[in-house]
This record gives C-alpha cells, sequence and structure tokens, in this order.
C-alpha cells in the first residue's frame, strides 16, 4: 500500500504558525502566510493567485451591487414618483442615494463572506469526517435559513461522492509547502485510487475556474519535493449545495498548470520586491 511520508530532509519541520488577514500595501491585498520551522514566512498557495485578475468575479460584484440598488429603489418611496405619498425634503433623498451607493458597493463583499463562511463549515466537516471526528458548525449562528440549507446540502453532496468514490485517504488538510518555490498550502484531499496517487479539492462555490487547477498543481508539486512520491491526478471536485450532487474535475496536466501558478508567484514576488527604484529630484 502507498504511503506518504517526509523525505529525512523535511522531517524535522513542521507549521508552528499560521497568520491570516495580513494586509499588503504593496499587493492592495489582505494575504497568508505559513511559518513552516525557522524558514521564512511562506505565502500561501491561495494568497499567491490572488495576484490573477478574475474578470468573471469582477463583473459578478457589479451585478450583485446594481440587482441591489435596483431592488431598494424600485421599494424607496420616492418624492418625484407621483403615486408616492410620502414627501421627503430635497436633501433627504440625496442623502439616501449616498447611503444606497454604500450599501451597493458592500452587497457582493457580504454574498461573498456568507459563500466563503460556507465553504470554510463544509471543508471543516468533510475534515472531520474522513478524520472519524464530529464538528459543530462554526458560523451557524451567523446563517439564515437558505445558507444553512446550502451547507447542509454541500456536506450532503460529498456525502454522495465519498459513497460512490473508491478512495484509500492518505493525508486530509496537511500542509505541504515548497523549500524550493517559496510557498505552502493545505490540500483537501491526498488518496489512493487503485495503483494512483490522486489529490482533491473541494469547491462550493457557484463554479470552477482555470485557477482552481493552478491551485492543487502546487499542491501537487509541494507533495513531489516532499515526500519523493510521485502524484498521479489532481482533481477539483464541485460539490453542489444548491441539490444534491457533485462534478468532479480531472486537471489534463497538472506540471503544465503548475507553470501558471509559477507566473502568478512571480508576480506576487515582483510586487513585493518592487518594480520601480526611485530618486529624488
Amino acid at each position: 500500500m502507498k504511503t506518504l511520508s517526509l523525505l529525512p530532509e523535511f522531517a524535522g519541520l513542521e507549521v508552528t504558525n499560521r497568520k491570516d488577514d495580513v494586509w499588503s500595501e504593496k499587493t492592495q491585498m489582505f494575504e497568508r502566510y505559513y511559518q513552516i520551522g525557522d524558514l521564512p514566512a511562506m505565502p500561501s498557495v491561495t494568497t499567491v493567485l490572488d495576484m490573477i485578475g478574475k474578470p468573471g468575479l469582477r463583473d459578478w460584484k457589479m451585478n450583485k451591487a446594481w440587482e441591489h440598488a435596483y431592488n431598494v429603489a424600485v421599494a424607496e418611496p420616492w418624492p418625484q414618483c407621483p403615486e408616492s405619498e410620502v414627501k421627503r425634503p430635497k436633501t433627504s433623498w440625496r442623502a439616501r442615494l449616498d447611503a444606497l451607493k454604500r450599501e451597493s458597493k458592500a452587497a457582493g463583499p457580504v454574498i461573498m463572506d456568507i459563500a466563503r463562511k460556507i465553504g470554510e463549515d463544509a471543508h471543516a466537516t468533510i475534515a472531520a469526517e474522513l478524520q472519524g471526528e464530529l464538528y459543530t458548525f462554526r458560523y451557524a449562528d451567523e446563517f439564515d435559513e437558505k445558507a444553512m440549507a446550502q451547507l447542509q446540502q454541500a456536506v450532503h453532496s460529498y456525502r454522495a461522492w465519498r459513497e460512490e468514490a473508491d478512495i484509500l485517504p492518505l493525508w486530509t488538510e496537511q500542509t505541504v509547502w515548497s523549500v524550493e518555490h517559496h510557498y505552502a498550502g493545505s490540500p483537501d484531499l491526498v488518496g489512493v485510487e487503485g495503483d494512483k496517487v490522486v489529490l482533491f479539492d473541494w469547491k462550493t462555490g457557484a463554479g470552477i475556474y482555470p485557477e482552481h487547477g493552478a491551485q492543487v498543481a502546487a499542491y501537487a508539486s509541494a507533495i513531489e519535493e516532499l515526500t519523493g512520491t510521485k502524484v498521479d491526478e489532481c482533481r477539483v471536485v464541485h460539490l453542489f449545495k444548491n441539490e444534491l450532487g457533485y462534478k468532479e474535475h480531472i486537471v489534463e496536466d497538472w506540471k503544465e498548470a503548475f507553470k501558471t501558478f509559477q507566473a502568478s508567484l512571480h508576480l506576487f514576488n515582483a510586487w513585493h520586491d518592487g518594480i520601480f527604484a526611485t530618486h529624488d529630484s
């Protein structure tokens, strides 16, 4: 049976700390870092991939902002509407428009935050089940009925996948890192299917995107570096949260996908190292 263990040169290393939400003035985003032994802090795989522009996400945020503004506007008894019986001073509706602008800009991030928390609770529940442990939803008190139903459905979709998948788990939520390339992260599952070592990552969002392939490729490369074990395949499993079901996405060539991650890592390092040299006049 295949097993995974660190090579002797890495056996004494372990994660000593993880820092989330570290604001960077250079990249203008919040970053996550892992401390591995006495090595310099390493950025997370997902932090590195945040350097990639996501036009679909940008458009989604814009659409959510407009959707929020429209829904509120049509429900408002604006003074200029003839059918309105409510009269407001001119300054009142201007102030309301300013407030609506702020609310609309926040609509997308609020929905994204709920989706993130659903994903975190689903991931933690799955990891606990794979390890034979119990898990209590961390964000249950923050979820409305719809969000709780989505979380439960995502977990049920995982269980449907688990019943049909013939996988022997080796590592679950095991942090891996690359000394050569300087990054770290935690793949959701590494297991054996037949004679293949396969890496899995769960996604509970709206869809699967190219950067997800680069993400699992980075994990696979780190595993090969740390263990000397060949990773035969990488898969992203989309767990549906609005209906029972899932869909597996197999990365066609994860070593090729790793080049995409390396390009993003180059951008990340360039932004941190600095592009310009300044001279006072």
